[in-house]
């Protein structure tokens, strides 16, 4: 069994690691795993900071944390637990939630409000010439 020492220590190096500062990585290693539902405002935080989602699992818990919004969970508020045997965090890449094809039919509809290039437009239009009257 690892020592409170160890784990406090290994996880402020790998907070740093992680290009956290050594400040919030100090904080990350001071967390342990009594009150895991604590840890939660730091990663959501942490989420919106790095622009990635975050995965917080302890033991049977999860939680999807997305650019400091928690995005799902499979627990209620009464069964939070007071202390977690394992924690992990996943650090998951940004994914479209749509397909290719469905991008380029989106696209082809939103091309239905571009303007025809005209010589004319080109002269009058909005932002042309040197004129800037705004």
């Amino acid at each position: 069994m690892k020592s409170l020492s160890e784990i406090e220590t290994t996880s402020k190096r790998a907070a740093r690691a992680a290009g956290f500062s050594w400040g919030i990585s100090e904080e990350v290693g001071k967390i342990n795993i009594a009150y895991p539902i604590l840890f939660i405002p730091f990663l959501s935080r942490a989420s919106e900071v790095i622009g990635k989602k975050i995965l917080f699992i302890f033991d049977d818990n999860q939680f999807l944390l997305s650019f400091n919004l928690c995005v799902s969970l499979n627990l209620t508020k009464e069964q939070y637990p007071n202390l977690a045997k394992k924690i992990k965090i996943n650090f998951l890449d940004n994914t479209d939630n749509f397909s290719e094809l469905e991008w380029k039919s989106l696209y082809k509809l939103s091309e239905e409000t571009f303007v025809e290039e005209t010589e004319s437009l080109k002269q009058s239009a909005a932002g042309a010439g040197l004129n800037d009257n705004d």
